[in-house]
């Protein structure tokens, strides 16, 4: 296995633009394991009735995807960032054959990393939720996100528009802190979603994308010397 970088944290937090900005200063391949699940979710809403879809339909659409490649193709579609996604999106995240599936295949990938599918990378970087602590509890940096909500908000309000989206910031707010509260009671009781112990914890509520990256980069470069 190439050297492994994970980065975690909680929705909106700004792991991919960290993710993106390390990924190229290494020449490692970044994957975001989040965009993996919303990406099938994407396709059962465009798709399917998600309403009566059964979880084995589930499993078999998120094996066809990962298996014809064109489940890059909708991870880098920007309405898989949309509400509506991210609301629809429990029925991937919880199906365990699914999280099985995925799984597997970032460690495949993370094996013989590529670049833009055919430039072998030095390594990955891998961003999530839990990276650090189911996929990769060896991983040789671990950086954890944690960010003021309004802050994450205003971010993600930004990233929308940027794609184009109509949104509204109050809503985007609402769904955050809502999902900050569900995935603190869930870390209650399940260690995974704990922040790990070797973990360096990067409050970024007071950085710019630039400093942020800096004390990442500093972090790291101590981990791989």
């Amino acid at each position: 296995m190439k050297p492994i970088i994970t980065i975690d944290g909680t929705s909106g937090v700004g792991k991919g633009t960290l993710s993106a900005s390390i990924s190229a200063h290494y020449n490692y391949a970044s994957l975001d394991t989040g965009s993996f699940f919303r990406a099938v979710t994407l396709y059962l809403i465009e798709n399917c009735d998600i309403n009566a879809i059964q979880p084995t339909e589930i499993v078999e659409i998120a094996n066809k995807l990962l298996n014809s490649g064109h489940i890059f193709s909708y991870a880098k579609n920007p309405n898989i960032r949309t509400p509506g996604v991210s609301n629809a999106s429990n029925i991937v995240y919880t199906n365990n054959d699914v999280r099985y599936i995925i799984d597997q295949y970032i460690l495949n990938f993370c094996k013989n990393p590529l670049i833009g599918g055919n430039i072998p990378a030095k390594g990955t970087v891998v961003d999530g939720r839990t990276a650090g602590t189911a996929m990769f509890p060896n991983a040789n940096a671990k950086i954890y996100m944690i960010s003021d909500p309004k802050i994450k908000a205003q971010r993600r309000y930004k990233e929308y528009i940027s794609y184009g989206l109509e949104v509204n910031y109050n809503d985007i707010l609402n769904e955050i802190i809502r999902r900050d509260e569900i995935d603190s009671e869930r870390a209650k009781t399940n260690k995974e979603l704990q922040i790990a112990k070797d973990a360096f914890v990067l409050d970024t509520t007071s950085m710019d994308k630039q400093k942020v990256f800096l004390v990442a980069k500093n972090y790291i470069d101590g981990k791989l010397r």
